[in-house]
C-alpha cells in the first residue's frame, strides 16, 4: 500500500499595484522561489496590463487578471471585485496573501484565511479583510500595530535578494565601456524609480562637489527623468552622468560602480540596499526610518542628512579616499544579508505564518 501523496496548498497572490517597484519585484521573486518548494500551487492574480502581467507572461507563469482602477477611476472600478470574487469561488485557494496598495480596497471579505503584506505606510483602511498583517520592516510593523490590529497576527518577514551568480564582476568593465566611462574613474551607482521622493536631484548637485574623474550610473525611470536629464545639462553634467533606464538586468551595473548612494527622502523598502550588499558594495543611505533601521553608520554603512549634497560629497569623498573603509562597509553589508536576508530563512517564516493563519480558521 502506497501513502497517498500530501496536497499542494492552494496559495493566490493577489497585487494589484502597476509596477515596477520593489514591491513587485518582490512578488515575483517570492512567488518563484515558493513554486521551487514544491509544497505549493500559485495562483497569481495581478493588475491587467501591468509589469508584472508582462513579467509573469517572459516566464510563462500561469496567472490571472483584473483591472484593479488606477489612481483616480479605481474608485469607479466595479469589474474587480465580482472578477475576483469568481476567481476565488472557483479555485479555491486554501489561503489568500496580498500585497497592500490602494487597490486592496477591491479584494472581496472571504472565509479564506488573508495575509496581508505591507511594504511601506499604506493606511490600514486598505486591509479590511486581512487576518493577518505581514510588515516588512520593523517600522512598517510598528505602524500596524499602533492602528490597533491585534499584534497577535503581525508579523515582520523581510524581503530577500538573491545572491549574485559567482563571476558577475567580470562585467565590470564591459559595461564601463558601453557608457564610456574610463576603467579607473569611481563610480556611483543611484537605482530606483525617478521621483522626487527617492532624492537623486541631491546626488546630482552632490556630483558637482566631488572631484571632476567620479561618474554617476543612474538606473530607472519615472516621472522626474526630464527635470534630472535638465539639471545635469544646466550644471553641464553630462559627461559624468549616464541616465540608463529600467533593466532587467541589474547586476552588471552592481559590477560596475564602486559605491552605492541611497539619497531618499522617503523610502518605504529596503531592497535596493540589500541588492546592493549581496553585490559587495559599500552603502551611502540617508538617515530616514526605513534604511536607518537596518544600517549602522560606521559599521555596514554611512549615513548623511536628507536633502545635504554637502554631508552626501564628503561621505561618498570619504569613501573614495578610504578604500579600506570601503571595503569593511561592503563586507558588513554582505554578512548582514546572508545571516538576515536569505532566501531559506524568510521562506521558512512564511511557512509558519501560513500554518498558524490556517489553524486559527479552522479553530474559528
Amino acid at each position: 500500500m502506497t501513502d497517498t501523496p500530501k496536497r499542494k496548498l492552494r496559495l493566490m497572490h493577489i497585487c494589484g499595484s502597476p509596477g515596477p517597484s520593489g514591491t513587485e519585484k518582490f512578488f515575483l521573486r517570492l512567488i518563484q522561489a515558493q513554486m521551487a518548494e514544491g509544497i505549493y500551487e500559485i495562483i497569481p492574480v495581478v493588475k491587467r496590463k501591468s509589469w508584472l502581467e508582462r513579467e509573469l507572461k517572459k516566464l510563462d507563469i500561469p496567472y490571472y487578471t483584473a483591472p484593479f482602477g488606477g489612481k483616480v477611476f479605481r474608485f469607479l472600478d466595479f469589474k474587480t471585485t465580482p472578477i475576483l470574487d469568481h476567481l476565488i469561488d472557483n479555485l479555491k485557494p486554501d489561503l489568500i496573501q496580498t500585497w497592500v496598495s490602494p487597490s486592496n480596497r477591491l479584494v472581496p471579505q472571504t472565509n479564506v484565511p488573508q495575509v496581508a503584506r505591507m511594504g511601506r505606510q499604506f493606511a490600514m483602511k486598505y486591509c479590511k479583510q486581512a487576518h493577518f498583517m505581514v510588515a516588512s520592516t520593523p517600522d512598517i510593523e510598528a505602524h500596524i500595530r499602533k492602528s490597533g490590529f491585534n499584534e497577535e497576527r503581525v508579523a515582520q518577514i523581510p524581503t530577500f535578494v538573491e545572491m549574485p551568480a559567482e563571476g558577475f564582476k567580470d562585467f565590470r568593465f564591459d559595461v564601463r565601456a558601453e557608457y564610456n566611462i574610463p576603467e579607473d574613474a569611481p563610480v556611483v551607482l543611484l537605482l530606483g524609480r525617478l521621483h522626487e521622493t527617492k532624492g537623486f536631484d541631491v546626488a546630482l548637485f552632490a556630483l558637482n562637489l566631488l572631484p571632476q574623474n567620479v561618474h554617476i550610473l543612474l538606473v530607472g525611470d519615472g516621472p522626474q527623468s526630464r527635470a534630472l536629464k535638465a539639471a545635469v545639462e544646466a550644471d553641464r553634467l553630462s559627461n559624468r552622468v549616464r541616465f540608463v533606464g529600467w533593466v532587467d538586468n541589474i547586476p552588471p551595473f552592481f559590477a560596475a560602480a564602486d559605491i552605492f548612494v541611497l539619497p531618499s527622502r522617503r523610502e518605504s523598502s529596503t531592497n535596493v540596499v540589500l541588492e546592493a550588499w549581496a553585490h559587495k558594495l559599500p552603502v551611502v543611505a540617508t538617515t530616514i526610518p526605513a534604511p536607518k533601521a537596518m544600517l549602522s553608520s560606521g559599521e555596514n554603512a554611512l549615513l548623511v542628512s536628507p536633502d545635504s549634497e554637502q554631508e552626501l560629497a564628503r561621505a561618498i569623498e570619504r569613501l573614495i579616499a578610504e578604500q579600506g573603509l570601503a571595503n569593511h562597509l561592503a563586507a558588513a553589508g554582505h554578512k548582514k544579508v546572508k545571516a538576515e536576508f536569505a532566501r531559506d530563512a524568510v521562506l521558512e517564516k512564511y511557512r509558519k505564518l501560513y500554518q498558524t493563519a490556517l489553524a486559527r480558521q479552522r479553530g474559528a
